[in-house]
């Protein structure tokens, strides 16, 4: 057990200017850990990463069916990409399989280069075709989704009636993904530090037996996770959701229960997320991953009468401005990206604001366990739950309101409250295929399920750890790879110091900054992570770890990896930017580590970086 794993992140801006740019950064303002105030502005006070501005036409599904696909997801039984990522600079085709029920008479991959391409029938409902790698990197654009491209729809017919209208993605490797050993567990499981791959016999990836997943799961692994996410390849058009193994909390509408011997565990496992999709569904830094995790708490409060006997998600109400969003009358999970403004008369006008269902509000942190009774507020819920819901639109009233008494006056008071309760959870990630996986599609996974342990925003995401309020932790990381003190206790050890430079770049220069992690123990730390994001504006240059530029990947997300540190050991990170445009840019670095249950606070791990503008009567100024 590793109790006094201590890491010093130290920031500055080098003295030494050489080449390189950015925007115009935002000042932080006060925190609101109700919800935030303003867009682009984050509790804790930090500038958030950057959003789009405009307000999206309606809700985005956050539990539910990819958006494109059309109801009569049940004629599928399984669709299978294979390769499921390619190589952005390879040369491989994309072979597409898509079994059926057996009603369907045709397939088609609709592309979004405008052509249309039939899948052969092969008989008993299987129809499959092959695409070229420029077919299925068409168009592909990193900043739209990172490391993913949609190139098109899967279009299934009865006759020539369309009975399905789905999304097509494939996952794109490029210098982003970081290189990681895959190592062979089992006979029939491989796995990367933050991925098991468990070799399974299926031909119908939505019955599944997730009961026998998990223990074969654990006659390999330690009893050692809080929650399972089992993915699945071929995946199959379906819902991501969550359910309870175990609970022990009172105060949150849930009874007392535990079901975890079922699963192989003797009492750790709280609850499993199952995600039928892996490429696009499954980002351990992305909403839904929070979301769905949040399940194991959230929203049971069916005898809350204000609530309207709506569950799993709140109502639309000030509630639903958070990532668990609201209900739809058949329980589909829908995000509230927007501010409620009361106009006076019992009525609201909706205004989009991107932030609004990123962070949890108050009374979901009280039912999680991450914040106290006297923090949550009051809340406006609407008499009328079926009115138009958009940019711009007045909700009308009446409404009710609803407060932390009303849900204790039902189910008592959460025990264990803040801050008694649980803050640090671990989780494994379990990718069941009918076959081993390629060390492309291993690197690739383990990438998407590392995003979860960051602690900054990350690529317009904000992860559990940002989400929570900066009160909160999750690892990814697996108990064989992390070693025995993976459970370290130690709390509150991480600190920050940043400073700028006292003679700041101009436009056209680069220059450098950097972050240390010092290990303050005489124990091993495992699987060190920098995360940092190079803000709009500036340009990467380079990246090294301890003088070393293959411990590092990216060139927008900076992921660098040290597998461990040994006790009283210091790495260094040094990031190399060029300015391209004069202003001041917030700029952050996040850490984390199979051995940490800390947060950074304060503000501390970000650092204001200012660029000056070149004299007008020089093209070029290489010193201050």
């Amino acid at each position: 057990m590793m109790q006094y794993l201590f890491l010093l992140i130290l920031a500055s801006l080098l003295g030494t200017v050489h080449e390189a740019a950015g925007g115009p950064g935002t000042e932080a303002i006060a925190p609101s850990h109700d919800r935030p105030v303003a867009a682009g502005v984050a509790p804790g006070g930090f500038v958030a990463a950057p959003f789009p501005t405009e307000a999206p036409p309606g809700p985005v599904v956050v539990d539910g069916l990819p958006a494109g696909s059309a109801p009569n997801a049940n004629l599928v039984t399984y669709l299978d990409i294979s390769p499921s990522v390619v190589d952005i600079s390879g040369t491989e085709s994309v072979n597409i399989w898509v079994q059926t029920d057996g009603t369907v008479t045709s397939a088609e991959v609709e592309h979004f280069n405008g052509s249309t391409y039939p899948l052969t029938d092969y008989g008993g409902g299987l129809f499959g075709t092959t695409l070229s790698h420029d077919l299925a990197l068409y168009n592909y654009a990193h900043t739209s989704y990172p490391n993913v491209n949609r190139f098109g729809y899967i279009n299934l017919y009865q006759g020539s009636t369309q009975v399905l209208h789905g999304w097509l993605s494939v996952g794109v490797e490029d210098r982003q993904i970081p290189s990681v050993s895959v190592s062979s567990v089992a006979s029939d499981m491989q796995a990367t530090p933050h991925l098991v791959n468990l070799v399974w016999s299926f031909s119908d990836p939505s019955q599944i037996d997730q009961q026998a997943v998990a223990k074969r799961f654990y006659q390999v692994y330690g009893d050692d996770y809080d929650f399972l996410n089992i993915i699945s390849t071929p995946s199959y058009f379906g819902n991501r959701y969550h359910y309870e193994v175990r609970n022990a909390v009172s105060g949150i509408g849930l009874s007392i229960f535990d079901n975890s011997a079922d699963f192989g565990s003797s009492g750790q496992l709280l609850g499993i997320t199952r995600f039928p999709i892996p490429v696009f569904y499954f980002d351990g830094a992305e909403r839904t991953m929070s979301h769905e995790t949040a399940h194991q708490w959230l929203q049971n409060l069916s005898q809350v009468s204000e609530l309207q006997g709506v569950t799993p998600h709140w109502p639309v109400s000030e509630l639903a401005r958070s990532v668990l969003g609201y209900s739809t009358p058949g329980g589909q999970g829908l995000s509230f990206p927007w501010d409620l403004t009361p106009q006076g008369n019992g009525d609201y006008v909706m205004h989009y604001n991107p932030l609004a269902d990123q962070y949890f509000q108050a009374m979901d942190m009280y039912l999680m366990g991450l914040a106290e009774a006297n923090e949550v507020g009051t809340y406006a819920v609407f008499t009328d739950q079926s009115q138009s819901l958009c940019n711009g639109c007045t909700l009308s009233g009446p409404t009710v309101n609803v407060d932390v008494q009303d849900v204790i006056a039902q189910y008592g008071t959460r025990s264990p409250a803040y801050p008694n309760a649980k803050t640090h959870f671990r989780l494994a990630n379990i990718i069941v295929s009918q076959s081993f996986l390629s060390a492309r599609e291993m690197r690739y996974y383990d990438y998407f399920a590392r995003r979860g342990e960051a602690t900054i925003p990350i690529q317009g995401n904000y992860p559990w750890a940002v989400a929570t309020w900066e009160r909160s932790t999750i690892s990814m990381g697996l108990g064989t790879e992390c070693g025995d003190d993976s459970a370290s206790t130690a709390t509150d050890l991480l600190f920050f110091s940043h400073h700028t430079t006292p003679s700041p770049p101009r436009v056209g220069q680069n220059f450098s900054l950097t972050a240390s992690a010092s290990n303050w123990s005489s124990n091993t730390a495992h699987h060190i992570t920098f995360f940092t994001e190079i803000p709009k504006g500036l340009e990467f240059v380079s990246a090294e770890l301890n003088g070393s530029s293959t411990a590092c990947y990216g060139d927008e997300l900076i992921v660098c990896v040290r597998d461990t540190m040994q006790g009283w050991e210091s790495v260094t990170l040094e990031i190399t930017m060029r300015a391209a445009q004069a202003g001041s840019f917030e700029h952050r670095v996040g850490v984390s580590s199979c051995n940490y249950d800390w947060f950074p606070s304060d503000n501390d791990s970000s650092t204001t970086i200012r660029v000056e503008a070149n004299k007008v009567f020089l093209p070029l100024v290489t010193k201050p």
